[in-house]
Formats: C-alpha cells, sequence, structure tokens
C-alpha cells in the first residue's frame, strides 16, 4: 500500500467514476469494492449493501472513490497533472474527459463528476522554469490564450524544440560524440574515474548515478547550476553529465564559467539534453564538449559506451573485474 492516497468523494457515482477512469488510462485497474452495513446507517443515510469505498489504480497511482453523500463537491482547489509525450496522447485524455466546456482553460478541464485535471505536455515544466525569461515567457503568455494546450505553439513560443515533445525520432537529433584523439601518454588510473550528473530531474539523475556506479564509476548529482559549479570545483570530476536547463545557473553557462577557470577548463562535459543540438545554445562545441546526446533517443547502452570512451581516452576508465 502507497504512503499517501488521494480519497475522492462522489454522491453515489464511486462505481461509475472509477470504471469511467480505469477505461481511459491504459495501466487502469479496479480493486477492492466496500459496501456499506447496517451499523452507522442514521447517520451516513446510505443503504445497506450500497457501494461505500472503490479502490482503483491509474498510471501506478492508487486512488479511492468514497460514496460519502451530497455534502461536499469537487472544486479546482484539487486537480490531477496528467503528462503527456505527444499531442495525440493529449488530444485523447481531453477529449475523454473534458465535460465543462465552460471549465477550460490553460491546460485545466473538469469531467462529468466535477473532478478536475490539468492535461499538460511533458516539456512544460522544462520550459516553463527556463531561467532564461526571453524563452520562459512567451510559453507563459501563450499558454494563458489557450483552453486545450497545443505544443507546437508552445514549443515555438519557447524558440526552439525539446525533444520530449515529438513523437517521431526521426525528428530527434541521435546521440553523438565527438572524436577525442587518445592522448600519448594516457594510463590506467589506479582509482575510478569521478562524475558528476547535473541535472534537475531528481528521478533522472539518480538513474544516471545508479547506471555510473553499476559501470564503475565514483558519482554525485547536482540539481541546479550554482550546486553544480560548487561541486565542480571541489571535486574536480573527471566527467560532466550536463542538462542545459537547470535552475539557477543555465548548462551553457555551468560550461563558460568551467572553460574560464583553472580548475575547470580541462575537465571533460557531456551535454544531455532535451534540447536538439541545433536548437541548443550557440557556442557549446566552441567551449569544449565531447559530446551531445538528447535524452529522448539516449539509451542506457548509448549512455555507457558514451562515457567509457571518453574516459578511455583520457586514461580513467574504471578497472576489469576480475
Amino acid at each position: 500500500m502507497q504512503k499517501i492516497t488521494p480519497s475522492l468523494w462522489f454522491d453515489g457515482q464511486a462505481e461509475e467514476a472509477a470504471l469511467l477512469y480505469t477505461s481511459i488510462f491504459p495501466d487502469g485497474r479496479m480493486g477492492r469494492i466496500s459496501r456499506y452495513g447496517e451499523v452507522g446507517q442514521d447517520i451516513t443515510g446510505q443503504k445497506p449493501g450500497a457501494v461505500m469505498t472503490v479502490e482503483f489504480e491509474l498510471a501506478g497511482q492508487q486512488f479511492v472513490a468514497l460514496n460519502g453523500g451530497s455534502a461536499f463537491r469537487f472544486n479546482e482547489a484539487v486537480s490531477f497533472m496528467v503528462y503527456c509525450d505527444t499531442q495525440e496522447e493529449l488530444d485523447a485524455y481531453w477529449g475523454k474527459l473534458s465535460a465543462a466546456p465552460d471549465a477550460e482553460q490553460c491546460g485545466w478541464l473538469k469531467d462529468k463528476y466535477g473532478v478536475s485535471w490539468q492535461i499538460l505536455p511533458s516539456v512544460l515544466d522544462e520550459m516553463l522554469s527556463d531561467p532564461d525569461t526571453t524563452k520562459s515567457g512567451p510559453v507563459m503568455a501563450a499558454l494563458l490564450k489557450m483552453k486545450k494546450l497545443d505544443i507546437d505553439t508552445l514549443v515555438k513560443a519557447y524558440g526552439s524544440a525539446p525533444a520530449q515533445k515529438l513523437g517521431d525520432t526521426k525528428d530527434v537529433a541521435p546521440a553523438t560524440i565527438a572524436s577525442v584523439p587518445a592522448p600519448a601518454d594516457a594510463v590506467e588510473f589506479g582509482s575510478w574515474a569521478k562524475i558528476l550528473v547535473v541535472e534537475d530531474n531528481e528521478d533522472l539523475a539518480e538513474i544516471y548515478k545508479a547506471k555510473m556506479e553499476m559501470i564503475g564509476y565514483i558519482c554525485f548529482v547536482a540539481h541546479e547550476g550554482t550546486e553544480a559549479l560548487a561541486m565542480i570545483e571541489k571535486e574536480r570530476p573527471s566527467l560532466v553529465l550536463l542538462d542545459l536547463m537547470v535552475p539557477g545557473i543555465a548548462g551553457d553557462q555551468i560550461l563558460k564559467r568551467m572553460r574560464a577557470s583553472a580548475w575547470g577548463k580541462d575537465i571533460k562535459v557531456l551535454v544531455i539534453s532535451n534540447l536538439n543540438e541545433e536548437d541548443a545554445p550557440a557556442g557549446l562545441r566552441q567551449e569544449g564538449i565531447e559530446g551531445y546526446a538528447v535524452k529522448a533517443n539516449l539509451t542506457d547502452d548509448q549512455l555507457d559506451q558514451m562515457v567509457n570512451k571518453i574516459l578511455e581516452h583520457s586514461g580513467q576508465k574504471p578497472p576489469v573485474s576480475s
């Protein structure tokens, strides 16, 4: 059982609502149903045998629907956010859930029971949290004019194309790695190379960290730019896995400050971003990066190969297990 479970108060429609929601979400499933008994009938006002609670699950999140009577109603103070990778997915959820056209605004809708939902592009948070207000500002301005959100319009307002919004991989730049000549004096290090992951998505950062540690590297994580620079100066990692769109100091500015410093000018950098490289801030290659990968196309094997190749060329690959 999960630690926190939302409980939704209905007036006799609990089972009907749970059936509807589980039919809309591909991985939705019904759970246990409990019924009212004779005890407490004078308080609940419910007939013995009537459905009391219905457990159900959507996208791995457990819910309980309760038939509590007519005392309370849903309102917009609480809503459920559904993140969508493509416009097709967003349109499908919107069409199946929205039942109150007057309530549609800025990606919000109400279903037939009055429950509020936010149907959002997966890349929206990243665009809105961009510290460059010349990018995030136009996105907010465009969003405020919309009812159902249009991903292409928001991406155009942002001025670049976060790869997550593309459903067709032919439009996504593949992971690439620059050719790095092996130094003539490359040597095997007795200790494992250190890697810093700079990524504001905590779950993704932990995935990268676990993957690097599984290979045999020592790994640290920073979730925002100021923290990242401080850790780079302190830890002097062999390689930085750098997201461009982190809060505080953006990734391209982290790179510039590294290259302008004595402690960061020679540290290897692999950029891992939602942006296609042609849409990324100009000058990354000139500042000196070993490679550029787009998150949507980056597999575990590709990441392993890119990191190992970069560090092997600099003589800092992990020791071979016996």
